[in-house]
């Protein structure tokens, strides 16, 4: 499922509303530019949300994008292994490879 496109145009009067692909406005009237964009991402953003499994350990998780695939404690687990030296985190590393 790709996310909806959303747009911002003026409304006249010098204000601004962000509209779906369909042509319906989607959100409140803005007297900036900016933040009728920034209305735009947050819509986008949402429409990418959905429930994935974490890749650490399969739990399923709200995951903001397919970028987003580890949920928050296995990602925070991680960045303190990381940040103590855990040998687990960085064995890959000097060779090039990722930890077996």
């Amino acid at each position: 499922m790709s996310a909806p496109d959303y747009t911002v145009r003026s409304v006249g009067n010098g204000r601004f509303a962000v509209f779906n692909a369909k042509g319906v406005r989607v959100s409140g009237l803005y007297d900036c530019k900016d933040f009728a964009l920034t209305r735009a991402e947050s819509l986008a953003r949402q429409a990418r949300r959905q429930e994935r499994p974490c890749l650490t350990c399969a739990k399923p998780f709200m995951s903001e994008g397919i970028h987003n695939r580890m949920c928050n404690p296995c990602r925070r687990d991680a960045a303190g292994k990381a940040y103590l030296g855990d040998p687990s985190m960085t064995q890959g590393a000097a060779s090039g490879g990722l930890p077996s």
